[in-house]
């Protein structure tokens, strides 16, 4: 934690930045790809959604039925003939009635529009009464429609929640019927129209009804199928794969401004001390680095015994000082370089130190932080011993 809430030292440097962010780069893609496919997969889904007959069903009673019942007047719900259901048929039709007026004849017009009103109505009622519409429940549930099983059988409740009604004019009776099949919806509106026509005889209001437009296809989506959106899908897979490439570009931006850690020859002097080389992370290219080594400390003069010591836990000379040593004695150097395990974990270094003529820190590249190498320094120097200076080991570039 103290690490990414410590003052930061120093301007930014942007190419071991860059360096930093395409060394990840394998993962920043794979985000990427994972994102554009979590974003693609969901408007896939999203928009080809699979719902159920029943689903439907329960949309169209729903719908019609908090029109009916609104939850708040301000905020009414639309009737399936105004706002369509997908996956679903209307079925629509107009009767024609002519109202016997007869007996409100001499009265005001206050009562008599109070009375065409009634009428009106009553008219509505006879046309979804009860009987009617459990009457057709039974004759509809006795035919076969292609329907799922759990749609199948009605009761009169559930058509009287398919079925919108409403005058216009006069003397017209406007009805339609939405459901989940066609020939359902067709047969209902049918029965309905056939059933109130029947009853015009015993309905003292009024004087004659006939059909004025006969049940008809309004709007029918059932056999729409919902086809793939390929350029909707793909438009929302490449933003997802952008923003995630963006995000985890930024994540590491932020590891690399708020994880001080030792890279370059900048960092080695802003603590003070002299990089004194560079070991490549590829072991096919250490050796050469090895030699480079071995004859800069042979320019070290009264120096016999040089210790070698890890700046953290995290950093491993591995076999650094027995090349080293290789490489002066090819040269004819009495240099003999020891090491010491790492500085944080072991007090044995300190020790070793007061026994050497001289002390060669050790850093790993991006992984020793420049606050362990200050503290190293620091331990260092309280021997007294000469510090020659840092060697940056496992450097991933030049």
């Amino acid at each position: 934690m103290e690490e990414w809430t410590s003052k930061k030292r120093r301007s930014v440097d942007l190419r071991q930045c860059f360096l930093y962010i395409w060394d990840h780069i394998v993962i920043i893609l794979l985000v990427g790809v994972l994102l554009a496919g979590v974003l693609g997969g969901f408007r896939y889904f999203k928009v080809n959604k699979t719902v159920s007959q029943q689903q439907t069903f329960d949309s169209i009673v729903s719908q019609n039925r908090s029109n009916y019942y609104p939850t708040n007047s301000s905020d009414q719900t639309p009737n399936t003939e105004s706002k369509k259901v997908d996956g679903s048929c209307i079925i629509r039709a107009a009767i024609y009635v002519d109202f016997d007026f007869s007996k409100i004849e001499g009265n005001s017009n206050s009562d008599f529009s109070s009375m065409v009103y009634r009428y009106q109505q009553d008219s509505i009622f006879r046309l979804i009464s009860d009987h009617t519409l459990y009457s057709i429940a039974n004759e509809i549930n006795s035919r076969s429609y292609d329907i799922a099983d759990e749609t199948k059988d009605l009761t009169g409740e559930d058509i009287r929640w398919l079925i919108n009604v409403r005058i216009t004019g006069a003397n017209i009776i406007q009805f339609s019927v939405t459901d989940i099949n066609t020939q359902r919806a067709m047969d209902i509106a049918e029965m309905l129209a056939d059933s109130f026509i029947e009853q015009t005889s015993s309905n003292p209001t009024i004087d004659k009804a006939r059909i004025l437009e006969e049940p008809a296809v309004f709007s029918d989506t059932t056999d729409v199928k919902t086809s793939i959106d390929l350029r909707s899908v793909i438009s929302h897979a490449i933003v997802g794969g952008f923003a995630g490439v963006a995000l985890t570009i930024g994540i590491y931006l932020l590891i690399f401004l708020f994880t001080d850690r030792v890279r370059t020859s900048d960092d080695t002097d802003y603590v003070g001390l002299v990089s004194y080389g560079r070991i490549p992370n590829k072991a096919d290219r250490r050796d050469r680095e090895y030699k480079r080594l071995a004859y800069n400390l042979t320019t070290e003069k009264d120096k016999k015994k040089v210790l070698f010591v890890p700046v953290d836990p995290k950093t491993d000379i591995g076999d650094m000082t027995e090349k080293v040593a290789q490489e002066l004695k090819a040269v004819d150097s009495d240099i003999v370089p020891v090491r010491a395990d790492d500085i944080k974990s072991s007090p044995d270094a300190i020790l070793e130190a007061k026994k050497s003529d001289a002390v060669m820190l050790v850093a790993s590249y991006g992984t020793t932080t420049i606050k362990d190498l200050e503290y190293a320094k620091a331990e260092m120097s309280k021997t007294g011993k000469d510090i020659i200076g840092v060697v940056i080991d496992r450097c991933k570039h030049r």
